[in-house]
């Protein structure tokens, strides 16, 4: 398929949710292209629907609001469908460039003029669990129940139950690291190879470090067994959490699919923005992965501090989309750092950390503090009042400090965007020979 992918445009930005579907209707006949519902501001979501094959594909970008590469993604997709007739009837193809207009249209301003790491965290917006198209589809677990979707989402479940999906890919990126994908079901050694040979061709690291959750099953790393709601659910039941009085947030995408259809095959390749090669060195530091696990906790605990001080600040505007996310992500992290402690009682977390895990544990940690510190600034540039601009300022120099650190150890490159189509693309193909 790499052929294929020669094709893919030479992308030096992210498009704007009406650059987006202006491109789709350039590319596409309009008879072929669905209005399969709109936002909650009212934004139509369009999906194009191609091809006449009797399985059903559904890829959809903007899975989270401040992930776009997979948009374009959609777009080259598009074109290379309208190409290729063994594509078009190996499935029906259901692709959605921006399933969630209005979280995208408030990331807008770092789509344009070269990425940074402070141009992206300034304008960083990503949206509370409750509201997150990823993990906002309905789900009903034992003694939980989630039925309250966005109306983006409803649209995307309503889409899902009617052509019930034989492949689904929501197409995610990550900020700061090197890939690591999922996938619903165990595959060969010859699958997992393809898949680190292609992102070696494309000179995009693996990501060697901590995965995202603890519970999370290894099946090569960095490719990991596919989690949904349940395995949430029983994974805070099992170290003695209640997840009723937890959790805010429904199923996920896949999760929600295989609800539909439980054949359904899922894929997710988290895709970075920017790397550094210390990613992927598995070489051994003098520190222990509890000891690294721990300085991330604590940068952790920091963050919920300056963000509880903001939030229940006399001049802060609680009327704001950044108030309930913030109080959200409180309430999120707090109960990640308690099972993690729980967790690091065990004694695999006494072995030596690799270089790669320490740096996800604190470079990396910077960096995703940073966007959350952007989202906190920009509550207060929503708020008024005598007290607001010394805030501010407070907040821009714990963002100054982060940068700092991350620029003083880190040597971080820009992966050009193409690169990043590219491997989303080919890791879809890659998967259609084995499903």
């Amino acid at each position: 398929m790499m052929s294929l992918l020669e094709k893919v445009e030479d992308f030096k930005e992210f498009l704007f949710v009406d650059e987006l579907n202006e491109k789709m209707f350039q590319l596409v006949d309009k008879v072929k292209v669905l209005e399969i519902g709109k936002s909650t501001d009212g934004y139509p979501i369009f999906c194009a629907r191609l091809g006449n094959g009797n399985k059903n594909a559904l890829i959809f970008g903007f899975p989270h609001p401040n992930e776009p590469v997979g948009s374009l993604t959609c777009l080259s997709l598009i074109k290379i469908l309208l190409e290729n007739e063994k594509l078009r009837k190996k499935f029906t193809w259901y692709i959605i460039p921006c399933a969630d207009p209005d979280g995208a249209k408030l990331n807008e301003n770092w789509f344009k003029g070269g990425f940074t790491i402070k141009k992206y965290a300034y304008n960083f917006y990503r949206s509370k669990p409750s509201i997150q198209t990823e993990w906002s589809f309905p789900v009903e677990y034992k003694d939980y129940k989630f039925d309250n979707p966005p109306a983006n989402t409803s649209a995307l479940k309503n889409l899902m139950e009617e052509i019930k999906p034989d492949l689904i890919y929501p197409l995610h990126n990550a900020g700061f690291e090197g890939a690591f994908f999922y996938i619903t079901k165990p595959m060969s050694e010859n699958y997992y190879n393809k898949i680190f040979e292609l992102c070696k061709s494309l000179s995009i690291p693996l990501n060697m470090g901590e995965p995202e959750a603890q519970f999370i099953k290894e099946l090569k790393k960095p490719i990991y067994l596919e989690y949904t709601f349940k395995d949430y659910y029983d994974y805070y039941k099992s170290l003695g959490k209640e997840p009723k009085e937890i959790f805010t947030f429904g199923n996920n995408t896949i999760g929600f699919a295989q609800q539909v259809n439980s054949n359904v095959f899922g894929l997710i390749g988290e895709i970075p923005y920017i790397f550094d090669p210390k990613i992927n060195d598995v070489s051994k530091t003098n520190k222990t992965r509890r000891v690294c696990l721990s300085e991330s906790a604590s940068l952790w605990n920091e963050m919920i501090d300056i963000t509880k001080k903001i939030l229940n600040h006399d001049e802060i505007n609680k009327k704001s989309i950044f108030y309930d996310m913030l109080k959200e992500f409180i309430s999120h992290v707090k109960n990640s750092i308690e099972i993690s402690e729980k967790n690091l009682k065990k004694d695999k977390y006494n072995e030596k950390a690799t270089v790669a895990e320490e740096f996800s544990k604190t470079v990396r940690t910077r960096f995703f503090c940073l966007s959350y510190l952007g989202e906190v600034r920009r509550l207060l540039l929503d708020s008024d009042g005598k007290e607001i601009n010394d805030l501010i300022k407070e907040v821009e120099s714990k963002v100054d400090g982060h940068l700092k650190y991350i620029e003083k150890n880190s040597d971080y490159k820009i992966i050009p965007i193409r690169n990043l189509v590219q491997l989303q693309l080919e890791c879809l193909f890659i998967s259609l020979d084995y499903i």
